[in-house]
């Protein structure tokens, strides 16, 4: 959930549940919440670790998340777990470019932006989605490093 950033674009009459890592940005999102009359179950958790059923959510969203995960490809085994059999994953992300210059330059300084910035600029998103099980579509947004990622368990 982050700070809640994106809580005004939810349409109205969706039960929603936003989780977090962070208490202080649950605290953030919660007073967004509030100011725009939002009905929100905020969970103080860990993508890798969801204390959820099997098949829980019709639908996950996440923008810009996978990029500071430890263990993305547990994330989003978890999600894969937690979605119901039709649900669908909605993911905003940067993510490695595959071109011949820029891809290796990602790789080349990603080490120095992790240590600095605790995110990783070289996640290979798309292709851990599909490994864990998902179908994947993918929009490029913004060359091919910034990507909507629609996806359904496969």
């Amino acid at each position: 959930m982050g700070t809640g950033a994106n809580l005004p674009f939810y349409p109205e009459g969706l039960s929603l549940t936003a989780i977090d890592f962070s208490s202080g940005m649950l605290d953030r999102a919660r007073e967004k919440a509030k100011q725009l009359d939002l009905e929100v179950e905020f969970r103080l958790m860990d993508i890798q670790n969801l204390q959820f059923a099997n098949h829980t959510f019709d639908t996950v969203i996440s923008s810009c998340v996978f990029c500071s995960v430890p263990d993305p490809r547990r994330g989003l085994i978890e999600i894969h777990r937690v979605l119901k059999p039709n649900g669908r994953l909605m993911m905003l992300e940067h993510v490695c470019s595959e071109r011949p210059v820029i891809g290796p330059m990602m790789n080349l300084i990603n080490p120095l932006i992790a240590r600095g910035l605790g995110e990783n600029v070289n996640r290979q998103t798309g292709k851990i989605l599909r490994e864990v099980g998902f179908a994947v579509d993918e929009e490029h947004l913004w060359v091919d490093i910034v990507r909507l990622f629609k996806a359904e368990p496969s």
